[in-house]
């Protein structure tokens, strides 16, 4: 027995029989650790235990740093997206001038009978404001190259410059925001998934832009001018129940992206498209919407178009992880999410370079005349390679009963360009849905 493990009691220091879990002399009730009365494997273990501590430490390390870069990773994403939005506002100023002194020349220029002899004073004006314009592009285009050199974060604008649609004849035609992508037309195939028994699929697609990113907070906000609670309520992850329904956390943030319907989406797209000088493609009656093909400007992406961008139009790289070697590398899901939304562009993109088509926020789709609208499950950011193949299917397309205004569901968006100098019928391509 002298190397027997025995129990020692806490409070009368006892030795107990190793079944026992009370003291057998003071009926004290304990949970003792192990005494080896050979003391010679106790300096081992103790070797062993300072080892478990120490790697518990690095670990908690590790984790501090990996939080502390990635919101370093988000401060400087909104850094970037600030400096890109204060360049586009300086260019739409300078093309303005531009356009104003045009304007000028061709007066100077025009034949002297259809013009009526000014008044001295008329004269001076013209001159004086003449010589203003160029003294104020000078300051501008000096302005725009030190904030380029600048490292400081730049200041908000609080007066956005919204052009009117007559003072756009050029940019009408040219113009293109700086964060969409040419997905240039072609031929469409691909196989369906297990739910529709792997239908084939083909369609040809017409050139369109499309949003790198999903739409934020920020930028709904920049256009719209306010941002509702109900923009930032995301679905809390197995969060149903049968009296009181889904539960919702409220998450913001200027690059998360921003939750909606078909109807506030559609708001949007018009609200854009009237600012930059586009006729739009919406009509909004109360909660009536239709869309006119023939539109121009900003909509949403259809279903064909969104898997067209995402297997990188006709690179066609139909991966299984658009972008990377695995789900974590291209995508917010179950296991890194925290199951909630994250701020946009800071995984990897596909070929094309377009941000979180997997993870991150499922996607709102424009409809066809079979269905109002549907939704793109492979964007969401509590699914898992594990259990659920819509986690990295591109063509696991859904679609609502109601347009995506059912409360139970959660959906942001990505917005298609349309300029009116490529020909794009896509919206008249109807989605060959299995039902």
């Amino acid at each position: 027995m002298d190397n027997a493990t025995e129990k020692i009691c806490p409070k009368c220091q006892t030795a107990n029989p190793i079944a026992a879990n009370f003291c057998r002399h003071c009926g004290c009730e304990f949970q003792p650790e192990k005494v080896i009365k050979n003391k010679k494997d106790k300096p081992h273990t103790d070797a062993l235990q300072e080892k478990i501590i120490s790697l518990q430490d690095k670990i908690r390390d590790y984790d501090i740093r990996e939080q502390f870069w990635q919101q370093k990773a988000r401060t400087w994403f909104e850094k970037e997206t600030q400096y890109k939005d204060k360049q586009v506002e300086m260019q739409r100023k300078i093309e303005k001038l531009e356009r104003q002194l045009v304007d000028i020349e061709k007066k100077k220029t025009e034949p002297e009978k259809e013009k009526k002899i000014p008044s001295p004073q008329k004269k001076y004006s013209f001159k004086k404001l003449l010589i203003y314009t160029c003294i104020f592009i000078i300051g501008v285009l000096s302005h725009k190259c030190s904030c380029a050199g600048s490292n400081k974060q730049i200041e908000d604008n609080s007066q956005e410059i919204v052009p009117h649609k007559a003072d756009l004849p050029t940019q009408k035609e040219s113009y293109v925001p700086t964060d969409f992508v040419l997905v240039p037309g072609g031929t469409l195939s691909y196989e369906g998934n297990y739910c529709e028994g792997y239908k084939k699929h083909k369609a040809e697609m017409d050139s369109f832009y499309i949003c790198k990113f999903e739409l934020t907070q920020g930028e709904y906000k920049r256009v719209i001018g306010t941002l509702s609670k109900e923009n930032c309520m995301w679905l809390i992850v197995n969060s149903w129940y049968y009296e009181k329904g889904p539960e919702y956390s409220e998450v913001r943030g200027d690059s998360i992206p921003v939750r909606g319907n078909y109807r506030l989406f559609a708001e949007y797209c018009n609200a854009r498209s009237k600012q930059e000088g586009f006729d739009g493609f919406y009509k909004i009656d109360g909660k009536s919407v239709t869309i006119n093909p023939e539109g121009n400007g900003y909509r949403l992406i259809t279903p064909y178009e969104w898997i067209f961008a995402a297997y990188g139009g006709n690179l066609n790289q139909q991966e299984k992880y658009l972008g990377g070697k695995t789900l974590s590398e291209v995508a917010w899901h179950y296991g890194n999410s925290g199951s909630k939304p994250h701020p946009v562009g800071l995984k990897k993109p596909n070929v094309i370079g377009l941000y979180d088509l997997q993870g991150n926020a499922p996607e709102l789709l424009q409809g066809d005349d079979k269905h109002r609208c549907y939704g793109s499950m492979c964007g969401q950011y509590n699914v898992s390679n594990w259990n659920y193949s819509q986690a990295y299917d591109p063509t696991y397309i859904w679609w609502l009963n109601k347009g995506g205004d059912e409360k139970e569901w959660t959906y942001g968006t990505r917005i298609a360009f349309i300029p009116k100098t490529i020909k794009n019928e896509n919206l008249k391509i109807q989605y060959d849905y299995y039902e």
